[in-house]
Order: structure tokens, then C-alpha cells, then sequence
């Protein structure tokens, strides 16, 4: 596994246009595998994660704590406009996954795992529901709403600002993706900056926008 912290420019060659038919989140790989921290720069992790993309290659991205998942979602941001011109595009998936301790006194960790897919440019389908996630917002609640958009087969936005909220907005789509298992419904999100005029200036916040797929 790598840690990406340091300036990594993007390689590879352009890859051919791909469907934008994505593959279930449980696929088997080749998978690549890597952990993004707090303190990652986005530009450095969306140029090692573009190189993979390129090559087909699915990645796996485990993040631990607020911090961390805001620059990876950020990066995938960042990715998806690198590739653009290359007329690429991701998909990713969010779950839970349990990171075993070095120390046999501590216990099991718990972590997100965003598996990020090479697609085509996606389209989203039917009327959008729009919700504001906040670093107090309820997971459960946001999950349930979500869950509500994808059996009546729309696409859904998330609108968060500042690190707590992506934080709990990537909470509620990996326990919004268990609510729906049983409805043979699986979502796929697609991340990207959006500016919001406030009363105190314009901020850059996160949108992401999630679509229904069948598994």
C-alpha cells in the first residue's frame, strides 16, 4: 500500500473512451491500493490516482478521521477534471472497512473505503433531491434520505462545507449503500467543487452527486 504526501505528476497514456456503465462496488480487482492522510495534498493524490485510472486499474483509497477523508474527496475532484479532456471519467463507491491494529492491545480500527472505478461521463437521471450536510448532521438521517431518492430511481445531491461535513456526508452513503441491499440497489457518487456565495464571501464547498445503479 502507499501513502501519498509529496508533488506526484500524472502519466500515462490516454486511455479509449469507456461506458459509463459501471461495475458493482464488490468487483473482483486488479485493485491498487492507497491511503490517503490528513495532512495529503489533492493535486499530488489525483496525479498518482489519474496514472492509475488510465491503466484501467480500479483503486481503493482507505482513510481514517475527517481529515483525511476531505483531501481524498477533494482529490477525486481534482482527478475528475484532470481527466476531462481525456473524455474519462470515476465512480466511486463508499463503505466501512475495519483496519487491524500493530498493537495486539488496541483494538480494530474503523475506516472508510472509497473504491474508485474508471467510467465514462456520467448523466444523471430523473429530478435531483438536494440536501445540506453539516459536521452535526446525522448520518442515519442523511442515509435514509438517500435511500429514499434511489428506490424511486432519482439522483440525489449532497452540498457540504468544511471537512466535518464531508466527513459525515461519506458516512451516510456507506451506511445509505447497506439500507438498500436488500432492494437489490447499489449508488455510485461523483465529487465536485462548488462555489457558494455566504454573507461573509464566496467558499468552496463539495458537491457530490449520486446515482442509482443496479448491482
Amino acid at each position: 500500500q502507499r501513502r501519498v504526501h509529496g508533488n506526484e505528476p500524472s502519466r500515462g497514456s490516454t486511455a479509449p473512451r469507456r461506458s459509463p456503465v459501471v461495475a458493482h462496488g464488490d468487483q473482483k480487482g486488479p485493485f491498487t491500493n492507497m491511503k490517503v492522510a490528513g495532512s495529503s495534498a489533492p493535486q499530488a493524490v489525483a496525479g498518482a490516482l489519474c496514472a492509475r485510472l488510465r491503466q484501467s486499474e480500479v483503486v481503493q483509497i482507505i482513510v481514517v478521521g475527517a481529515a483525511s477523508v476531505n483531501q481524498a474527496v477533494k482529490a477525486i475532484a481534482v482527478a475528475r477534471s484532470y481527466l476531462v479532456e481525456e473524455e474519462l471519467d470515476v465512480a466511486v463507491f463508499a463503505a466501512f472497512t475495519h483496519l487491524p491494529s500493530t498493537n495486539p492491545d488496541e483494538e480494530e480500527r474503523s475506516g472508510i473505503q472509497l473504491t474508485v472505478f474508471p467510467t465514462g461521463h456520467h448523466r444523471p437521471i430523473g429530478t435531483a433531491s438536494e440536501y445540506k450536510v453539516a459536521g452535526s448532521t446525522n448520518p442515519k438521517s442523511t442515509a435514509g434520505a438517500i435511500a429514499n431518492c434511489l428506490r424511486e430511481n432519482r439522483t440525489c445531491r449532497l452540498e457540504l462545507l468544511g471537512r466535518e461535513a464531508v466527513n459525515q456526508g461519506v458516512k451516510s452513503m456507506a451506511i445509505g449503500r447497506t439500507n438498500i441491499e436488500a432492494d437489490n440497489l447499489d449508488f455510485v457518487f461523483f465529487p465536485e467543487f462548488k462555489t457558494l456565495q455566504l454573507s461573509d464571501g464566496r467558499r468552496s464547498a463539495l458537491e457530490l452527486t449520486i446515482i442509482p445503479i443496479k448491482p
